[in-house]
């Protein structure tokens, strides 16, 4: 479900609320399971991210802000599980500021370890699962289930380097992830990072991390 700001706005007090609304609407017409709800956005997406999914009624069961405009998560309702993408170059927020945010709520989420190597994508280190986009990009084999999909494999070990770390130890089992994605040949340094210098796709990261922590 893709709710869109008006003009393309959001505004991170008055708007939580109506993204909520929507996934209530969501729930009368569809078979949804309130302990796998998670939200992600990028930019003022991944700002209202936190915003919603940091509130005291949030029904959300976990979060992926990319390139994250400035915001704070003043307390968590329940255990939650987050990795947070980031370009270090990017010109329009602040990496600092969102690697602060992200160990705080690892404190929120009680980590006891960390922060610590999660995974490297790209370089010589490179993790081995299919996590970046054939490149340049190609639809699939005409003779696939989904001939549309476009194909992965393993980052290459001469893509830049996407470095991930982590926390864990953490109340109810949940982790905590921060990925430096370099973007710096990408429009704004990187703040639109699903274009990205790795080929890194974020939601083959994502998806999978949020998985674990199925009940």
């Amino acid at each position: 479900v893709t709710p869109q700001g008006n003009n393309d706005f959001w505004n991170k007090t008055s708007d939580p609320p109506y993204v909520n609304a929507a996934a209530d609407m969501v729930k009368k017409i569809a078979d949804v399971d309130p302990n796998r709800m998670y939200m992600t956005g990028i930019s003022m997406g991944g700002m209202m991210t936190y915003a919603n999914a940091c509130s005291q009624m949030s029904p959300w069961r976990g979060m992926v802000p990319i390139a994250m405009l400035a915001n704070t998560c003043p307390s968590l309702p329940k255990p939650m599980p987050l990795t947070s993408f980031l370009a270090p170059t990017d010109s329009i927020t602040s990496y600092e500021d969102d690697r602060a945010n992200t160990e705080k709520v690892a404190k929120l989420n009680g980590c006891k370890s960390g922060p610590k190597p999660w995974a490297k994508f790209g370089g010589a280190n490179s993790d081995p699962r299919p996590y970046c986009f054939v490149m340049p990009p190609k639809l699939g084999s005409p003779d696939a289930p989904d001939p549309t999909a476009i194909p992965f494999a393993p980052c290459p070990k001469t893509a830049k380097e996407a470095d991930c770390i982590g926390w864990d130890e953490c109340t109810d089992g949940v982790e905590v992830v921060f990925c430096s994605v370099p973007g710096a040949e990408q429009q704004y340094g990187g703040h639109l990072l699903y274009n990205n210098d790795t080929g890194l796709n974020l939601p083959q990261v994502a998806w999978p991390f949020l998985k674990k922590f199925w009940k």
